[in-house]
């Protein structure tokens, strides 16, 4: 019975179940992540550090490392937006990171002297956001369908952010080149989806409502626009996990 429950639900995901409509079905992106390697634990919720700061990898898989007076320091950026941060190798920066209370995901932010280079939210606009742009500066979109995955149901939103030109919806994988306070940003929804559980999940890492998205410095009129979508294999809703097994 358990097998025969566990192949049903692996067509089920592996195949589309009938319930998709949202057209941001196939350029709703990856759950980003940002991760401190080495055993290295954040001092407090939020943390920042000074030094040279230098990328490597090719996007969406960054290692961003910082030489601080103390050391360096090393994280890992899945990035599904597919950033380019080349301006950002070898500059004097700020590298920041902040964990969100409910998740326990790390954000992380690169800044120079001018203000923020690179910012990924990967759960939803937190104190990052907020220290370099002010509060309000991004919220809820509208509702663009649903997506069946498994047997879950997965609703999926745009982003409304604060501009220059004023507010501005931004859809997931489909990049936007906004103003902000005269500066040129290429800004992208990585995920955002609210989730609704049909059977009750055996685990509790799952994210429940995910509003990601990232902002990198250009310069004015060079943001790369090309629509992006989910690699083949990839998972909307990030690292799957079994229904509870029925009872009696």
């Amino acid at each position: 019975m358990r097998r025969s429950l566990f192949l049903a639900l692996g067509m089920a995901v592996a195949c589309n179940n009938g319930s998709d409509t949202s057209p941001y079905a196939d350029s709703s992106l990856e759950i980003p992540s940002v991760t401190l390697e080495n055993g290295v634990e954040l001092a407090a919720a939020r943390q920042d550090l000074g030094g040279v700061i230098t990328v490597s990898g090719t996007a969406p898989n960054l290692t961003v490392n910082i030489n601080t007076d103390n050391g360096g320091t090393e994280v890992t950026v899945k990035a599904p937006g597919l950033p380019d941060l080349s301006a950002i190798e070898g500059i004097e920066g700020m590298l920041s990171l902040a964990e969100d209370p409910l998740t326990d995901k790390l954000s992380v932010m690169i800044s120079d002297a001018e203000g923020p280079l690179y910012l990924l939210e990967t759960v939803d606009a937190g104190p990052l956001t907020t220290s370099a742009f002010g509060p309000g500066f991004a919220g809820g979109g509208g509702s663009l369908g649903d997506v069946g995955v498994g047997l879950d149901t997965l609703t999926l939103y745009g982003i409304d952010i604060s501009t220059d030109d004023g507010v501005v919806e931004l859809f997931p994988g489909e990049p936007q080149e906004i103003l902000v306070d005269g500066v040129s940003y290429r800004a992208v929804v990585v995920a955002s989806f609210s989730r609704f559980f049909n059977a009750q999940p055996t685990c509790n890492f799952l994210i429940e409502d995910i509003r990601s998205f990232e902002l990198t410095r250009v310069e004015a009129g060079t943001a790369d626009l090309t629509p992006l979508t989910r690699p083949e294999g990839a998972r909307i809703e990030g690292p799957f996990c079994p229904p509870a097994a029925a009872t009696g």
